[in-house]
């Protein structure tokens, strides 16, 4: 069902709730959509299975609501996690689906952001279109800061100080690090671009790429957390990096996951479960002042 709350200064609010069906056949979205809305001035607020929340969005918007303007809940079934460890607490109602659906649409969202930053422009600025982004496509808000740094400060990790005045030049190295909730649910993925044709710049890149790719192989044929790191530590040397252990990797889950625990994946003394840690990887070159950023959850398929 749909319940119209009345105008607001901004146009109508609507509410879906979680019947998926009204007027015979028809989905709530297909009734919102015959009605006289400006929607363009419209909020829509929509609760219920994920397929009705998907379809409702692509529906509404281009019936001309604003993607800002769209905020959802998702229901998702629930299903029983053995908990095999107690850094792995979960939500009553957490779903592995929840977490791959979150962490598409943050791998979605990262390119995009990418792009539109451009040379010539602040950190603080960059930090900015990338959150103005996250909020057209859907996120409600973030779990953790958006993290962007340009140059020198991709050496830094998310604990310490940028430069957010520094500009990003037509020759360079910046990493963007994600942290948005989709549907109450958290994603987490970051990467590091490259502008111009500098070799170091993509050697440090595909040095974070490479470890987190072989780290995350070496993680299914059973290492603990805490190894992964000591592995990812040999592997940088060969890319003629040094790994920050300091950036140690971390939980995600239904939001907020700090409730069950802000445990770190490199002091993991136990074989990690499935589709809940990210493993983050960050290097410094062992000899210019650049990195490099990857990190995204740790899947067994």
């Amino acid at each position: 069902m749909a319940r119209r709350d009345g105008a607001r200064a901004r146009g109508l609010r609507w509410t879906a709730v979680p019947s998926s069906r009204v007027e015979g056949k028809q989905h709530v979205q297909h009734a919102a959509s015959k009605a006289a809305h400006d929607w363009a001035r419209t909020i829509v607020y929509a609760c219920g299975n994920p397929a009705m929340v998907r379809d409702a969005r692509a529906l509404l918007q281009a019936e001309g609501l604003p993607k800002a303007r769209f905020v959802s809940e998702v229901f998702l079934p629930s299903t029983k996690q053995v908990v095999r460890h107690p850094w792995e607490k979960v939500g009553a109602t957490f779903t592995r689906d929840g977490i791959l659906e979150a962490r598409r649409r943050s791998m979605e969202a990262l390119p995009q952001i990418a792009a539109l930053i451009e040379p010539g422009m602040t950190t603080g600025e960059a930090i900015a279109v990338a959150d103005r982004h996250l909020r057209r496509l859907g996120a409600a808000y973030n779990w953790h800061p958006t993290y962007v740094r340009f140059g020198p400060d991709t050496q830094r990790t998310s604990r310490e100080p940028v430069d957010r005045r520094r500009r990003l030049r037509e020759d360079d190295v910046y990493t963007v690090d994600l942290g948005p909730v989709w549907d109450g649910y958290e994603g987490d993925y970051g990467d590091t671009f490259v502008r111009g044709a500098d070799a170091d710049h993509a050697r440090v890149t595909r040095a974070a790429r490479d470890i987190f790719e072989r780290a995350q192989e070496a993680w299914r044929q059973g290492l603990s957390g805490a190894a992964l790191y000591d592995f990812a530590s040999e592997l940088a040397r060969t890319h003629g990096c040094a790994l920050v252990r300091e950036t140690g990797g971390h939980r995600v889950s239904d939001f907020p996951h700090a409730l069950y625990g802000k445990h770190r994946l490199a002091e993991a003394d136990f074989v990690p479960g499935d589709g809940i840690w990210v493993l983050e990887v960050q290097v410094r070159d062992l000899e210019r002042p650049i990195g490099a950023f990857f990190e995204d959850v740790l899947l067994k398929n």
